[in-house]
């Protein structure tokens, strides 16, 4: 009975909380659950406490990013709040377990699950672009991929498998 209560819930969210769509979802028990690190927190109030400085500066708030990822292959969808405009925004990754947050890092931009990706100590890489390159790249830059993998403590760039972003070279120069 409480199974299908919470499945409920979940599936519908509530007034203040409506239920995030998830994307790159699998099914329940596809994953192994492994302890995570940090208390439980509220996502919400710890990443605005955490993007304090950055939301100051831009008098607005994290703002949750959508749709939701699932990156502990539990079938639920975990939380992410991005705060920050260009090459500094800050995205916060938060694996929800039950009413807990547990904050698992900031992987610069919002990100994406790259088909096939693969999952360390329980958690899915994951992929974001990098363009620092491009700001002020006067003949264009080429986009990166950059991977964030996890270490059991938090998500980290991963040196090996990332693709950092290239300023082109002007013609002449």
């Amino acid at each position: 009975m409480r199974a299908a209560l919470a499945i409920l819930v979940l599936s519908f969210g509530c007034a203040s909380h409506p239920a995030p769509s998830i994307v790159g979802a699998r099914p329940v028990g596809a994953a192994t659950q492994v302890p995570l690190p940090g208390p439980c927190v509220d996502a919400q109030a710890d990443a605005a406490t955490r993007l304090a400085e950055v939301t100051a500066q831009l008098g607005d708030a994290p703002a949750e990013v959508t749709p939701a990822l699932d990156v502990d292959g539990d079938g639920a969808a975990d939380r992410m709040f991005s705060a920050g405009a260009g090459v500094t925004t800050n995205t916060l990754v938060y694996v929800i377990r039950g009413g807990c947050g547990h904050f698992v890092g900031d992987v610069a931009q919002p990100p994406v699950i790259a088909p096939g990706a693969t999952r360390r100590h329980g958690l899915v890489d994951l992929h974001v672009a990098d363009s620092t390159a491009c700001e002020g790249a006067r003949c264009g830059c080429d986009v990166g991929d950059l991977v964030f993998q996890f270490d059991g403590t938090s998500y980290h760039v991963d040196e090996v498998t990332s693709r950092h972003g290239v300023e082109r070279t002007c013609p002449g120069t």
